[in-house]
């Protein structure tokens, strides 16, 4: 059970920051978001069965394994942080007045709330 936790928290390591920022961003776009996703995957993927905890001088006990877990977190969220924003500054940045202007101004309940 704790190595599908630990999975599922490595893999999402370093993309929570670029799903915030999306909101907040401009520049930020789907393919930011995309190349985090991959990133933390292929990132973490690497660390656990290509580098191992050994790289780091750890053995294969309990305590080791925390202290390989924390430090491939750490890894995993500087890795994907620069690569998607690498990605960011080389793609086109989402048109917000061409998104804006697909939903309209009431937003996709605007026919319910002309209702009553």
């Amino acid at each position: 059970m704790t190595a599908a936790l630990d999975w599922l928290v490595s893999i999402g390591a370093g993309t929570g920051l670029v799903l915030i920022l999306r909101w907040y961003w401009w520049r930020v776009n789907a393919w930011s978001e995309i190349s985090a996703m991959i990133a933390a995957g292929l990132i973490s993927l690497a660390l656990r069965h290509l580098v191992g905890p050994s790289a780091f001088g750890l053995g294969e006990g309990l305590r080791d394994g925390q202290v390989f877990f924390a430090y491939s977190l750490l890894i995993t969220t500087a890795v994907v942080t620069a690569v998607w924003l690498v990605v960011t500054w080389l793609t086109p940045p989402t048109d917000m007045r061409r998104s804006c202007a697909s939903i309209g101004e009431r937003g996709w309940a605007g026919g319910l709330a002309s209702r009553g």
